[in-house]
């Protein structure tokens, strides 16, 4: 039987000497069972499970809210009904993990719901060369439409696709580049992908350039 406690006592250790020696282990609790049934045997609420193997885990109703996840592999584990508010989970590997009734994940829908809309679309915003140079096939003009294959991948921050984000954004980073008002139209929503640790910032399959803000 496995003595969660200590591997993860293990765990943190190993996290704490990565770049340094071999104290510790990582944590490889692939195909344990971690659910309702044995949720009393450790808090998983705010743990640090940076690059731990959960591959096919039964984490079915685990708290692991405000959890680091990341790097973790938690591909085809069941997260049946667990509580993944405020979770790490950039990187994090969830190929063919159960998702079914977990909480406190950000969805597309409740990320769009802060901007405008028009009768054509969602009103979003974006600007050029802030870390990248625009690809020189995208015709930056007022009425232009611009496409990108999207990274569908919502552990990924950053992927391929066609980046904006809210104005709020814009002035957080202190962004100095002309920022555009942009539409997504609603037919092109499907391709919307948004981080579920966003900061503001989400992809797109085809954005349509409006105007630049004075």
């Amino acid at each position: 039987m496995i003595n969660l406690q200590d591997t993860l006592r293990k765990h943190e250790l190993w996290l704490q000497n990565l770049q340094n020696d071999d104290s510790g282990e990582r944590a490889d609790l692939r195909m344990a069972n971690l659910g309702w049934a044995n949720l009393h045997l450790v808090n998983l609420n705010e743990a640090d499970l940076r690059w731990a193997i959960l591959s096919g885990a039964d984490l079915s109703g685990a708290d692991l809210s405000g959890a680091d996840l990341r790097w973790a592999s938690l591909s085809w584990a069941s997260l049946r009904e667990a509580s993944l508010s405020k979770a790490d989970l950039r990187e994090a590997n969830l190929r063919g993990a159960n998702l079914s009734g977990a909480t406190g994940l950000l969805t597309a829908r409740e990320f769009m719901a802060q901007f405008d809309r028009d009768e054509h679309g969602w009103i979003v915003f974006k600007a050029f060369g802030v870390h990248h140079d625009a690809p020189n096939y995208w015709t930056i003009e007022p009425g232009a439409f611009i496409e990108e294959d999207v990274n569908q991948e919502p552990c990924l921050e950053c992927g391929c696709g066609v980046n904006f984000a809210t104005l709020a954004w814009f002035k957080q980073e202190e962004v100095t580049k002309p920022i555009w008002r942009c539409r997504i139209r609603y037919e092109d929503g499907p391709d919307i992908t948004v981080p579920y640790n966003t900061d503001g910032k989400a992809r797109c399959g085809r954005l349509e350039l409006l105007e630049v803000l004075t």
